[in-house]
């Protein structure tokens, strides 16, 4: 994800606004932050999904090596398509 530094930073963001969230009483203070966690969702949850298949792929690269050759054609055909779909997540993060 190194193409993409500042999605870690978002996700602290994100969690930090959360925090002062749930520890704020001011109402004009929380319907501003409320809005700006509303406004940030969307963008965290794809952040999110992008780095559960990148896991993922790290997992299933270590079958590919694997002795048994159906267990290593199935996890190949799994590679391949995490593969195509962090492309695809991550053409889908570059429009935010």
């Amino acid at each position: 994800m190194s193409e993409f530094k500042n999605l870690t930073k978002i996700i602290e963001s994100y969690k930090k606004l959360e925090t002062e969230l749930s520890n704020i009483n001011d109402t004009s203070k929380i319907a501003e932050l409320s809005k700006k966690f509303s406004d940030m969702t969307p963008l965290v949850t794809q952040i999110m999904y992008l780095e559960k298949i990148e896991k993922e792929l790290v997992d299933v690269e270590s079958l590919v090596s694997s002795s048994d050759k159906e267990l290593r054609d199935i996890a190949f055909i799994e590679k391949e398509k995490l593969q195509n779909q962090i492309e695809k997540q991550k053409m889908k993060l570059k429009f935010y």
